[in-house]
């Protein structure tokens, strides 16, 4: 991946949609060559609302998420974060709910620990015992080959790893070894993140 830096101050008034629109070209430019971006630059220097942005305004062929993972504190609540963000969008709800009957093992049995879809997403029975890494990597080898590519958008990505490490180093070299063997064990997944943090 690549590093896109903008700093300064924060850009208001009619300069500010200018730089916004430099920026989300260059975000995408990269995205369009299977990049995966990190998105550095001080507070309150508008990261989220760029996010926000291109959130709403995929273009076509993308299936575009935002999360701010800010509060997670492990790694198995970031993979959770990340689950529920898939499975509350429709598109890859559907998939699933219209190929329920014909699939097989982890998919319909995690299909199951849905208990319902309220206004706050989709509820997990908390009684469960979840490895959200690997029903991450069954989701998302469930999806169809010719699935929209999937980018997820995760802000304030440094403060998860800051908070996972404060618990032992080790739980940090674990939590960024997962998230790189996320990436290789899916190689057939159109799957691509922006990371978005303060410096």
């Amino acid at each position: 991946g690549s590093l896109v830096i903008c700093t300064g101050r924060a850009a208001v008034g009619e300069d500010r949609y200018f730089r916004r629109e430099q920026i989300e070209t260059r975000i995408w430019s990269k995205i369009k060559r299977g990049e995966d971006v990190l998105l550095a630059a001080p507070r309150r220097s508008g990261k989220s609302s760029i996010l926000k942005y291109l959130e709403k305004n995929p273009p076509q062929g993308y299936l575009v998420k935002y999360k701010s993972v800010q509060s997670v504190d492990t790694g198995n609540e970031y993979f959770k974060q990340i689950y529920k963000l898939l499975l509350e969008d429709d598109s890859v709800f559907g998939f699933y709910r219209k190929h329920f009957e014909k699939t097989k093992g982890a998919v319909k049995k995690f299909i199951s620990k849905i208990r319902g879809i309220s206004i706050d997403g989709i509820e997990i029975d908390p009684k469960e015992k979840i490895d959200y890494f690997s029903e991450c990597k069954t989701l998302l080898k469930a999806l169809p080959n010719n699935f929209e590519t999937l980018l997820l958008l995760i802000d304030e990505f440094p403060d998860a790893v800051s908070n996972i490490s404060s618990q032992g180093k080790a739980n940090g070299i674990r939590f960024l070894q997962l998230i790189r063997e996320l990436r290789q064990d899916l190689d057939e997944v159109r799957l691509q993140f922006v990371y978005s943090g303060s410096i």
